[in-house]
């Protein structure tokens, strides 16, 4: 299953580069994966959830930041990457042994 999952996760963030991908489709596959940028999870399974959410930036970085946010923030009222948005409060912890803190702050700096 190890395999297959990083297999899925290396393979599928290119090919959505290629596909015009909605906002809900988007957000199910950000749910899904999720779990895989838990420090609970193993190391390489992180990389390549790292990877994937990497390359969903590069489809919609705006979605990946307001979902990440709500993952894990630095602040509770942020700034988002876009000028067009107002500075919003987010529901995400800034509680840095939050088991996301590491990867998720990691993509919330390449949204910026």
């Amino acid at each position: 299953m190890f395999k297959f999952l990083r297999s899925i996760f290396t393979l599928l963030g290119p090919l959505l580069l290629h596909v015009k991908v909605g906002y809900e489709d988007l957000h199910v596959l950000m749910e899904a994966s999720l779990p895989y940028l838990s420090s609970s999870s193993s190391e390489d399974l992180q990389t390549a959830a790292v990877t994937l959410f990497e390359n969903l930036i590069l489809v919609d970085c705006d979605a990946v930041w307001l979902f990440l946010s709500d993952v894990y923030a630095k602040e509770s009222t942020i700034q988002p990457p876009s000028a067009k948005l107002p500075a919003i409060r987010v529901s995400g912890t800034n509680d840095i042994s939050n088991e996301y803190a590491k990867n998720v702050s990691f993509l919330l700096d390449l949204c910026t």
